[in-house]
């Protein structure tokens, strides 16, 4: 005898597939990370830092780092603006920082993440 629902897939292996999809596009996401800009035009690249513990003993920073001097910077709320001065293919590092104070004037820096960006830098006479 044909048994109709054979095809049906069981309950729990439709949420192991909806579970791997959104780990593969949560991960597809993270290293999406390059970035297509004009020459000499600011960019804002937003920076997500976890909120520190209340009385100011514990808070979060970060530091952008880029593989180029031609390249112009400036923190704003929630991120980072940046311009570059000159074409090509730029890698630039955003490092997040858990600072942490005693209240013997101590302090404790532990870097807890590091992002990497390509950033393609394209003649504005040229597109």
């Amino acid at each position: 005898m044909h048994n109709e629902f054979a095809r049906v897939s069981r309950p729990g292996s439709i949420l192991a597939k909806i579970l791997l999809f959104l780990i593969f596009f949560s991960i597809s996401n993270v290293f999406a990370s390059e970035l297509q800009v004009d020459e000499n035009k600011w960019f804002f690249i937003p920076v997500n830092l976890p909120e520190g513990k209340k009385g100011g003993a514990d808070f979060y920073s970060f530091k952008a780092s880029f593989d180029t001097k031609n390249v112009e910077h400036r923190s704003k709320n929630s991120g980072i603006e940046i311009k570059f001065s000159i074409t090509g293919t730029h890698k630039t590092t955003i490092d997040i920082y858990h600072i942490t104070k005693s209240s013997c004037a101590g302090a404790s820096v532990k870097k807890i993440e590091s992002i990497d960006y390509t950033v393609n830098i394209k003649d504005k006479e040229n597109k």
